[in-house]
């Protein structure tokens, strides 16, 4: 017989294998036959499976974050408060903080060095009003080697004010957290750069850089934090070793590790010096939402110790166990998982087959 796949239960398709001619009377039958899924009908693409959608803080970290701040957060009445808290959630060190001072009178924004505000008409009019600046103007306070504070007089709004309003904080170009100089004195005929890396482990109390030669390359990985700068004025043999030809020349962290053509080097590197500049990654914490889809045939269960699990017995036969009771151990299901369980009800259409007797009269089934 032909297979129809749009087929349901109560809305059939089919096609005889060949013509017939009816004559008489005649009963047309539908027949069910229940068949286990989970042992022999479970078909690759068809199978049971489930989806997982959970929201996770995931962290990472950035030479130059910029992120946006809800200036709305449901589970606090007072601004401030919310606010900061929506901070937290962002990065782990806030570089921007908000407070109210002189008995709740006035409210204090405090923005770290180096990190630019961005208050948009779009984005936070009424953010821009509580602090009598211009609703209709975007507001920015730039990068200031100092940092930068807001003071303004203030009354506390209603708790749902501020919904939908954002602001947005950014820091422009890397901090400088240490700079390290290497000096490549006391070098032996040895692989130099093999020694350049052991210099800057122990200046630096990290493999933040790695140089190393290999055939005719010289191949420099650094940290995501991490510049080399050179200068022909205190290292012009090692820019030569490297077949760098400028004046100077800062090495930046890549996706890749970076590569320099070598070239032989004839006199001793000693008294030459570079620096390794280390800049501040900010730790960010972000929301991400992750679907994990699952098809699975078994299941596998770890009991830990000094437990026991009970289940049911549809429980346990929709899981895939023989057994309902497992004491501390590793198990894995003894068949397929199947997560709708009971049985499937299959309606089969067939050709007429023979003749039977239906109440007091003799007639073909099919």
């Amino acid at each position: 017989m032909n297979y129809f796949p749009n087929n349901t239960p109560d809305h059939f398709q089919t096609k005889l294998a060949y013509p017939i001619t009816l004559n008489g009377e005649w009963e047309c039958c539908l027949s069910e036959v229940t068949i286990p899924g989970k042992y022999f009908t479970i078909h690759p693409d068809y199978n049971d499976s489930y989806s997982i959608e959970t929201i996770e803080n995931v962290e990472s970290t950035s030479l130059t974050p910029e992120f946006v701040i809800p200036l709305y957060n449901e589970d606090y009445q007072e601004f401030t408060e919310g606010v900061n808290a929506n901070v937290k959630k962002l990065i782990k060190y806030p570089p921007i903080t908000f407070s109210l001072i002189e008995n709740k009178t006035k409210i204090k924004i405090n923005i770290n060095p180096y990190w630019e505000l961005t208050i948009t008409d779009e984005k936070a009019n009424k953010f821009l009003r509580l602090l009598k600046l211009n609703p209709n103007k975007d507001y920015v306070v730039p990068g200031y080697p100092a940092g930068a504070s807001i003071t303004r007089n203030y009354s506390a709004p209603n708790a749902n004010f501020f919904k939908n309003q954002e602001i947005r904080v950014a820091l422009k170009s890397p901090l400088t957290k240490k700079i390290y100089e290497i000096s490549l004195k006391d070098l032996n005929s040895s692989d130099i750069f093999d020694q350049i890396t052991e210099k800057i482990i122990y200046e630096t109390g990290d493999v933040s850089a790695v140089l190393k030669k290999q055939r005719n390359k010289v191949i420099v990985t650094l940290n995501s934090n991490i510049e080399l700068r050179m200068n022909r004025n205190s290292c012009p043999l090692l820019m030569d070793a490297l077949n760098i030809k400028t004046e100077s020349h800062n090495i930046h962290h890549a996706i890749f590790p970076i590569r320099f053509d070598f070239s032989e080097i004839t006199r001793k590197l000693d008294g030459e010096k570079f620096h390794l500049i280390e800049y501040e990654n900010f730790p960010l914490i972000q929301e991400a939402r992750k679907i994990y889809k699952l098809k699975i045939r078994s299941v596998e269960m770890s009991v830990p110790l000094h437990t026991k699990v009970t289940f049911g017995e549809k429980l346990s036969n929709m899981l895939g166990f023989r057994m309902n009771t497992f004491t501390e151990g590793n198990y894995t299901s003894d068949y397929i998982l199947e997560l709708r369980a009971g049985i499937t009800e299959v309606y089969v259409y067939c050709d007429i087959i023979a003749p039977s007797l239906v109440g007091d009269v003799s007639a073909s089934i099919s």
